[in-house]
């Protein structure tokens, strides 16, 4: 039997491979964001990935491969929404609602480590989640929202546990 820690590691290795072939394949892109290079890419998405539940890594998942199907490439479309080259995408509530949950992570992690600069907890750095969500399915969109809720509700910071894996990368 395959444990639940290996099909996570499974679906996550896909999902980075997929959206690497999407962020090769990006066309307009900010100065910020063609300066990355793939390992930066993929170490800044397995950072975001590893928070995800496993029922949230099938659904995004499942948004890659239908939009692979559908010849979109998500990269493109959050690069070119962080870029303002693409009007919103989703108007879905809970991408506010989860925004809002985001921003008081952020907050808590930037009294926590003022080191870092109010630049790593801003707007700034919330804008790339936000386009990030307006890319997700509704299905998708929901099970993260049940993952932010879930963390809230047993106090975990799901921006604190980011960082700290960001370190160990």
């Amino acid at each position: 039997m395959v444990s639940e820690e290996r099909i996570r590691e499974v679906i996550i290795e896909d999902i980075i491979k997929r959206e690497l072939g999407m962020f090769a394949a990006v066309r307009v892109m900010t100065i910020s964001y063609s300066q990355q290079t793939p390992r930066d890419f993929e170490r800044t998405r397995r950072v975001q990935l590893e928070v995800f539940s496993t029922d949230t890594l099938k659904a995004y998942h499942g948004d890659l491969l239908e939009a692979e199907r559908s010849g979109i490439n998500l990269i493109e479309l959050r690069y070119g929404r962080m870029d303002n080259l693409v009007g919103c995408l989703n108007l879905n509530p809970m991408i506010d609602e989860i925004m809002e949950i985001e921003a008081r992570w952020l907050r808590d992690l930037s009294e926590r480590h003022p080191e870092l600069g109010k630049d790593s907890f801003g707007d700034k750095a919330l804008l790339p989640l936000r386009c990030e969500l307006e890319t997700f399915s509704d299905r998708t969109l929901e099970s993260y929202y049940d993952d932010v809720l879930a963390a809230e509700a047993a106090g975990r910071n799901l921006a604190e546990e980011r960082y700290a894996l960001a370190q160990t990368l």
